[in-house]
């Protein structure tokens, strides 16, 4: 087993790299030990916002998503109450002229 060690370069690697969640829990820990280091706060408060943008981007994403197949949800519904509504037509016709 090995321990990770922690350190600006790896936060900013992670960053450069997407993983913004891994790199925002790096500042963090940096900062436990190094609270005044302004220039980590302002990273991890850069990164905090991304995630803050992404994570909305994909909430927005995943309504309309769901509206999308509340829609096609509701087009079946509207496809199988037509249908029905056809054969009892033809029952009808059926028992009439049957």
């Amino acid at each position: 087993m090995y321990k990770l060690i922690l350190s600006e370069t790896l936060a900013k690697l992670y960053w450069e790299h997407g993983y913004l969640e891994k790199a925002y829990h790096v500042f963090d820990k940096l900062l436990q030990d190094n609270p005044d280091r302004e220039d980590w706060i302002s990273s991890r408060d850069k990164i905090h916002n991304e995630l803050s943008v992404l994570n909305e981007k994909k909430k927005q994403e995943d309504e309309e998503q769901e509206a999308t197949y509340k829609k096609d949800e509701l087009v079946d519904l509207f496809k199988e109450w037509f249908n029905l509504l056809i054969d009892k037509q033809k029952i009808m016709l059926l028992k009439q002229y049957g």
